[in-house]
This record gives structure tokens, C-alpha cells and sequence, in this order.
């Protein structure tokens, strides 16, 4: 029996030293108190934390140390709490030199017979209030932005094989035909996706979540049931707790494509027409003040002269294939030259001043001309229009029919009429 009894008084020293190290080592400011409040006792973290030493224990009370809660809270908090129960909150302490920090507080009551005491073990959580004002500012930053963005957006859960909408912005209720209530718990693939297209749609909510953010292009049917063209980003997010997040951002590009679409036909029609068609580029060989009109026209205007003369140049951008093959000259080969670099001094000069006499009139002209080409004399009948853009030509676009034949044969019509008279001339003589 005596060394049994012995054997439990060693077990029990050995116990009440390791808790004495935990105590004493703790990370964790310890201090216990009564169901009075007083301070009984803290372990040297507690200190060190506050700042506060030993014999300051001595009349202080919890809510003298933590003054985020009052005396008649902190007794009713205890009243309520069994030996072993616990309780977490958090609370503001103060340090002996009237500075403060946050706490979280673990509370315990323990297991002493007769004793109401309690054990408080608690940690600084300055540095995670700070995350979390940081991150609250970024979370009202972003939801100031979600609000008041132009475009569509909307958050998602994804789960199930379902984008179950949470949350839309009023943009998403203005461009699509869905008000933002309407939308919520509603599946967005179910609301916006036309049949045939809701596996492509999950497919791009599946790559968002596991592979990263996902961009595609397409076609929803918008408010007033025009179907319009959008580019469509997706990103997945996995927060902290509960299924992945998906943003769906929607950019309308309608706009965008149609110019897309005239400039596909447009460039289908200047390389598959029959006319020879080509493109000058009209560069403003000084720089502008502004002018009476805030162009280099507009300042033309100023020195009296007429809109589109004096410093303007011209060079060559494309021919169409037509073009080529009728003159035998090469679209990469004349890209950047001027008229006088491509038919020489006299002729070229000439073709400028129609240019400049095109870009003065500010509407399309027609003329003939004599153009040089592979050392003999050529005829063209020339049509020319100016482009403009921001009230300045930018280019002058053409085509040009080869009517050299046509004069030959004229010529030669001419010629053996001429002949003819002649000899009728010779014979009534």
C-alpha cells in the first residue's frame, strides 16, 4: 500500500511539472482568477505581453486588464459556465502603460472543489485584425467594383454540375433578360445558355474551377431578345469553406464583330474583284497646331490655302490581285512608295494633284490618265474617293479600268476614217 500510495504521489508531482512548464513556457499569456475577478496568478508570457510585473496582480481585476467587458457581464459569463465548460470570445487588454491590442480569449473553469476559478489563456491578435481590416477593405473595394462595373457579372456556386447563381450586378439585369432577384439560386447555364450549348457551358465552369481562368466567345440572347455577341470570362475561386466559385464576367463585343464581319467582306470583295482596285495611304508631311479646326485641314484653311494641300504626301498601301495582274506590277513591291517613285517625276506628279484635287473636293472624281507601265503607254479610266476619319482624309481608295485597247481601237477607227475622207477628197478631184 505505501508504495502504491507513493507511486501515485511521484505520478502526481511529475504532472503538476509538466503543467507547471506549460505554464511557465506557454506561447499563450495564462492567468487564472477567481469568480470575484481578482487576478490570482499569470505565467511570464502574460507579463511580458502586458508589460505589467507581479505585484501589479495584486487588486486587479479582469475587467481592469480587459476593457472590452464590464464587471456585470464578465460575473454573468462565469455564473453560466460548470467546472470543464469553455467559452471563447475576444476582448481588448490593456498593458501598464495605458496601450492597448486585441485578444482572443479562451476561458476555462476548472475542476477545484470549493474553488470558483477560472483559467484564461489568451494570444495577441493584432496582426490578424489587421489581415482582416486589410482584407474587409479589399472585399468592399471589390464589391464597389462588382456593383458599378459597365459590364455583366455574376458570382456562382459550382456544385453538382450546376453554376447556381448567388449573386448578379445590376448590369447583368440590364443587358440580360433576368432581373438580378429573379437570377439567384437560378442555374446561370439554365438561364442564359441555348439548348445544344449547356455541355460546352459546363465544360468552361469545369476548366474555370480545376485549370484556371477561361476565356471564349459567345452568343446570348440579350434584353428585348437580340441575340448579341459577348467575350465571356470565367474564373473559378475555392473559398475557405464550401464549394468551388465561379465569376462569369461578360463583355459585349457585338459591335466589335460586326465591324469584324464588313472588314472580312470588304477585304473578300478588294481580293476577289475584277477591277483593278488599290489603296494610298495620305500622310501630313508637317506637323498640325490645331488650325481653325483643330486639323491638319483646318490649318490648311488658316494660310489661306484649300483643305488637303501643302504637306501631304502619298504612299502606296495595297493592290488588289486584279491590279496586279493587269499592270504586272507587285503589291509588295510598291508598299511605302509615292507615285513619282513608282511612274516617275512627270507622271507621277500628276497623279498626286489629282489626289490633292480628290481630297480638296471631298467627294469621289473620275478621270482618264496615261500611265507608263512595262515601257510603253497605257490608258486608264480612274474613279477615286477619299476616306476620312476624325475630319482628316486618311486614304484614297481606287479602281482603275485598262481602256488602252479601247483608244487603239479608236485610234484606229480615227485613223482609217481620216483615211477614207482622204480618198474621197482625191477622187472628186
Amino acid at each position: 500500500v505505501l508504495q502504491d500510495v507513493t507511486e501515485r504521489e511521484l505520478r502526481r508531482r511529475e504532472r503538476a511539472s509538466r503543467l507547471e512548464a506549460l505554464f511557465n513556457q506557454s506561447p499563450d499569456m495564462i492567468n487564472v482568477h477567481d469568480a470575484e475577478g481578482r487576478v490570482l496568478e499569470a505565467n511570464p508570457r502574460f507579463f511580458e505581453k502586458t508589460g505589467h510585473e507581479e505585484e501589479d496582480l495584486q487588486g486587479m481585476k479582469v475587467w481592469d486588464l480587459d476593457r472590452s467587458i464590464s464587471r456585470e457581464e464578465a460575473l454573468e459569463l462565469w455564473a453560466g459556465m460548470e467546472p470543464g465548460d469553455r467559452r471563447r470570445l475576444e476582448g481588448t487588454y490593456r498593458r501598464k502603460d495605458g496601450s492597448a491590442f486585441p485578444v482572443e480569449v479562451d476561458i476555462r473553469r476548472l475542476r477545484l472543489e470549493g474553488k470558483g476559478q477560472f483559467m484564461a489563456i489568451s494570444r495577441d491578435i493584432t496582426d490578424r485584425k489587421v489581415a482582416g481590416r486589410k482584407l474587409q477593405r479589399e472585399r468592399d473595394r471589390l464589391e464597389t467594383l462588382f456593383e458599378s462595373l459597365p459590364s455583366p457579372i455574376v458570382r456562382c456556386r459550382a456544385e453538382g454540375g450546376r453554376a447556381t447563381v448567388e449573386k448578379a450586378n445590376p448590369a447583368f439585369a440590364e443587358t440580360f433578360p433576368v432581373g438580378q432577384e429573379e437570377a439567384e439560386s437560378q442555374d446561370l447555364n439554365d438561364l442564359l445558355v441555348p439548348a445544344g450549348q449547356k455541355d460546352a457551358a459546363a465544360e468552361i465552369d469545369r476548366r474555370a474551377v480545376e485549370e484556371g481562368p477561361v476565356e471564349h466567345q459567345v452568343r446570348r440572347v440579350a434584353a428585348g431578345g437580340e441575340v448579341r455577341d459577348f467575350q465571356l470570362q470565367v474564373a473559378g475561386r475555392q473559398p475557405e469553406e464550401g464549394p468551388p466559385e465561379i465569376y462569369a464576367i461578360y463583355t459585349d463585343i457585338t459591335d466589335r464583330k460586326r465591324r469584324e464581319r464588313r472588314l472580312q467582306r470588304a477585304e473578300a470583295l478588294f481580293q476577289n474583284a475584277q477591277d483593278a482596285l488599290f489603296i494610298v495611304d495620305v500622310e501630313s508631311g508637317e506637323a498640325s497646331d490645331g488650325g481653325a479646326s483643330g486639323s491638319r485641314d483646318g490649318a490648311a484653311r488658316e494660310r489661306g490655302e484649300a483643305p488637303g494641300e501643302g504637306g501631304l504626301s502619298f504612299s502606296v498601301r495595297r493592290l488588289n490581285p486584279a491590279f496586279e495582274e493587269k499592270t504586272g506590277l507587285e503589291s509588295e513591291d510598291l508598299r511605302g512608295q509615292d507615285p513619282k517613285e513608282v511612274f516617275g517625276a512627270e507622271v507621277g506628279a500628276e497623279i498626286e494633284e489629282k489626289y490633292r484635287e480628290c481630297i480638296r473636293r471631298g467627294e469621289p472624281m473620275e478621270y482618264g490618265e496615261e500611265v507608263p507601265i512595262g515601257g510603253e503607254t497605257t490608258y486608264w479610266t480612274t474613279r477615286i474617293a477619299p476616306v476620312a476619319a476624325g475630319g482628316e482624309t486618311q486614304m484614297i481608295i481606287g479602281t482603275a479600268r485598262n481602256v488602252t485597247e479601247d483608244r487603239r481601237r479608236e485610234e484606229t477607227l480615227r485613223e482609217a476614217k481620216e483615211e477614207a475622207e482622204r480618198a474621197k477628197e482625191e477622187a472628186e478631184e
